[in-house]
This record gives structure tokens, sequence and C-alpha cells, in this order.
């Protein structure tokens, strides 16, 4: 097992064939998430979800977990890096996955969710793409939104929520 020093934030790639355990003390409730900083690995994928229980500032009945919304470009990062140096404005993405799901060309499926009549339903959305904001709403809802990057917060309502590269929102 790759083990490097006890007391850094970061760590070098881990080897091939090899694993890595990050041990921490959490100090801080919410979601966020994890993803590589070497070369452009996250953009390809080398991510997820950071979910720390603790108390909430809003109620909830039901909660969905934590819910990726990324860009996507059907080619690898270093294909689209290597595009986007010659001097032009940089491609938009070729679509929006939800959960690492959604429809592209009459192939793939969305992401789904249950939602149940009378229940309050709390999503962590975080967004995980490399170049794109995003706005997420859900027809015809108003969603109170109670936490934004370990920070909760006094709940405010909302009917399209925006939502930053790297951000995390609860609502």
């Amino acid at each position: 097992m790759y083990t490097p020093s006890k007391r850094i934030l970061t760590a070098g790639p881990i080897p091939p064939g090899e694993s890595f355990t990050y041990r921490f003390h959490a100090t801080s409730y919410g979601t966020s998430w994890y993803h590589s900083h070497f070369s452009l690995q996250y953009s390809d994928g080398v991510l997820g979800p950071i979910l720390i229980r603790g108390p909430s500032s809003a109620n909830w009945d039901i909660d969905l977990g934590p819910v990726s919304i990324t860009d996507f470009f059907h080619r690898m990062a270093f294909q689209q890096f290597f595009t986007e140096e010659i001097p032009a404005p940089p491609s938009p993405a070729d679509n929006g996955l939800i959960n690492g799901r959604n429809k592209f060309n009459g192939s793939g499926e969305y992401s789904e969710f249950i939602f149940k009549p009378g229940k309050r339903h709390r999503m962590r959305l975080i967004n995980t793409s490399t170049n794109t904001h995003f706005k997420f709403w859900i027809d015809e809802h108003v969603m109170t939104v109670q936490a934004a990057d370990f920070i909760p917060i006094e709940p405010y309502n909302q009917m399209v929520l925006n939502i930053g590269i790297g951000t995390s929102l609860h609502w």
C-alpha cells in the first residue's frame, strides 16, 4: 500500500496496482467532493462525492443523497485540451450529466429520482464540471436551500439554483 507523509493535504500519484486511504478528522459537516489534481484526470471522471452527516438548518423527510451535475465532452480531456490550445474560444460541452447519465443522439438514459407526494426531499447538488455553470430547477417546484459548501445557512426559497463549478448546495 502506498503511504505518503501523514501531515499532507494532497498526495502524489498512486502507483498502478496500489491503493490509497486518506484518513482525516472531520471538523465540519455537509457535502463536497474529492477529485484528482493530477493533470486532467478529474475531467475524465476521477472524482466523487464526500458526505459528512450532521444537523440540518431545514426540515426534510427523505434524503436523496449527493447528485453530481457535470459537463461532458464525448472526448478524452487531453484531446479537448490540445484542441483548445489553438487560438479560439473553448468548445462548449456536448452534453450535461446528472449522476453520470443523460441521453445523447438517441442513446443513454436519464437519471431518475422518485419524489413521494407530501414528503420533503433533500438533494445534495454538486457541480463537478470542467467548464460549465449550471442552472438547476424542477418544473413548478420551489426549493429551499439549506447549505452551501459545508456551510449551513439560513434557509431560503428559490425556483432556479445557480451552481458554479466546484459548488455544492443542499436543498
